[in-house]
């Protein structure tokens, strides 16, 4: 990542890896996938599909600290690809997360992670 992508960041990216499951299309099958890293606005997640930048997906995302998955929906911003094609990570911007303020999030974040 180049600096001026981290100084764009409005909060801070842990490196932390759970279980996300991913509803590509309304009504398509939820895929398990595993996040990277995660921030109160966003997240990447390890995936072998690509997916559109800009495409809208249904995401869950399972935290500790919560007894279900945090349910959200993301856009998708960047698509990082293997040098064989292989689509190996997909960064998404968290445009609404459901029963959760952002600010919520970025306490638990902060408390669970630094």
């Amino acid at each position: 990542m180049k600096d001026d992508d981290k100084d764009r960041r409005r909060h801070p990216r842990y490196s932390y890896e759970t279980k996300a499951w991913l509803e590509a299309r309304p009504g398509a099958e939820l895929t398990e996938l595993h996040t990277i890293n995660i921030s109160a606005r966003g997240l990447l997640i390890k995936s072998d599909e690509s997916i559109p930048v800009g495409s809208h997906v249904k995401i869950l995302v399972e935290l500790p600290f919560l007894p279900d998955p945090i349910t959200a929906i993301g856009c998708v911003v960047h698509s990082q690809e293997s040098l064989f094609g292989e689509a190996v990570g997909l960064g998404m911007e968290l445009v609404a997360v459901e029963g959760l303020t952002e600010d919520h999030l970025i306490k638990f974040l902060s408390d669970l992670l630094s």
